[in-house]
């Protein structure tokens, strides 16, 4: 039993993940299957700033209002994204301050927590995960 609920946990990790090789790193994204009503890009900063407060060793933050103002290319429904030791947000894309909550989780704990432990074979190793087990 406790097998299915880990294989049905990276199953939706995979599902809701995109990742894109840049010339220089790996960068993750958080997916979102439909736009949400724009926030905006204040609040989002107001609300993403304090989760990242305190912590030893936090990533960066930037908030840009729409993907296209991305350093990279990335989904049209990109929520959020870890590059280069920095967590992004797109609020056009993030729907409710739960929504900005969850995805600064997600690129932190999913994404830079679990880089920092496995470096650039990230990737590879969530790969290896989902493919056996």
């Amino acid at each position: 039993m406790e097998q299915l609920a880990i294989n049905s946990a990276f199953d939706q990790f995979f599902a809701a993940v995109q990742t894109k090789t840049t010339d220089k790193d790996v960068a993750m994204f958080s997916r979102q299957a439909g736009i949400g009503s724009p926030s905006h890009r204040a609040a989002v900063e107001k609300l993403a700033e304090p989760l990242l407060q305190g912590l030893a060793r936090a990533p960066g933050l930037r908030v840009v209002q729409n993907r296209n103002k991305l350093p990279f290319s990335a989904p049209r429904d990109a929520k959020g994204a870890l590059w280069r030791g920095t967590i992004y947000l797109v609020p056009d894309n993030l729907a409710s301050p739960a929504d900005v909550r969850n995805t600064v989780a997600h690129e932190l704990i999913g994404h830079f927590g679990l880089r920092g432990f496995f470096g650039y074979v990230l990737g590879e190793v969530l790969f290896e995960l989902h493919r056996n087990t």
